[in-house]
């Protein structure tokens, strides 16, 4: 019983792991930049200054 379930769960890994490599047409697993650069250090300085992530219109004063 346990062996058929093992095998079963194998199975499942292999067939996730051939979805995944397929989903992934062009081989990026993040999406494409939209080309904008950012001074990250100073960002994230100013982050770890005010204990908080910044906000999107905050990021922008660190855009390149």
């Amino acid at each position: 019983m346990i062996e058929k379930k093992e095998n079963s769960n194998i199975k499942n890994n292999v067939s996730n792991y051939i979805k995944f490599g397929t989903e992934m047409s062009d081989g990026r697993m993040t999406k494409a930049s939209d080309g904008r650069t950012f001074r990250l250090r100073e960002a994230i300085m100013r982050s770890k200054f005010l204990g908080r992530e910044l906000t999107s219109d905050e990021m922008i004063e660190f855009e390149c």
